[in-house]
């Protein structure tokens, strides 16, 4: 769909049910729980982010992104979940890092409520801001090399439930700090699907 010239990506609701590619509608209905693997049958990927590389030890910088589905999305009447997978990959090469994702919604009357959760941090890593248009992992500097005390692999998913009751436009973006050292570290993916 295009819109003011831009492309935009529609969710349709088919039943309840998701619309994929191709026009086909998924036979399944139910919403797994945070702990379930993204489905790839409902849950359509729409960005992923990693470490940039470059030997550089425990120097962090930007994260290389990748968005599979170009934004703003137009998300017809209904509820939709927004998931947010982040994992460190090792416990390494971790100071000051972070992942951030930004919503915005065209009208501003969407509702969005997050539930989180996370392994091996001391603290809880999820940091909401923005009425939930805003959400933050903050890793825990790593051990060693690096001067911090966290020893784990970090890791957290963060699933927002978003209620539209008109034709609303969501905008989405999000930024980050990894190492510098390896690339494919420090790792987030985004999925969205339909209720």
């Amino acid at each position: 769909m295009e819109r003011n010239g831009e492309l935009l990506m529609t969710f349709p609701i088919v039943a309840g049910k998701l619309l994929i590619a191709g026009g086909l509608v998924s036979c399944q209905c139910c919403t797994p729980a945070a702990a379930d693997p993204p489905d790839p049958m409902l849950d359509v990927l729409l960005a992923t982010a990693t470490s940039a590389g470059g030997g550089l030890g425990c120097l962090m910088g930007p994260v290389v992104k990748t968005f599979e589905e170009t934004p703003p999305y137009e998300l017809a009447p209904g509820t939709y979940q927004l998931r947010v997978d982040f994992t460190t990959g090792d416990n390494l090469y971790h100071v000051g890092s972070y992942y951030e994702v930004q919503l915005g919604f065209t009208p501003a009357t969407a509702s969005i409520a997050w539930a989180t959760s996370s392994l091996g941090t001391v603290a809880d890593p999820w940091v909401e801001t923005n009425g939930g248009r805003s959400l933050r992992f903050n890793v825990e500097d790593s051990d060693g090399a690096c001067g911090g005390s966290n020893a784990n692999v970090q890791s957290g998913t963060a699933i927002a439930t978003i209620t539209v009751t008109a034709t609303t436009q969501m905008s989405f973006d999000f930024d980050g700090i990894a190492e510098l050292e390896d690339t494919g570290y420090e790792n987030i993916s985004f999925y969205l699907r339909t209720l």
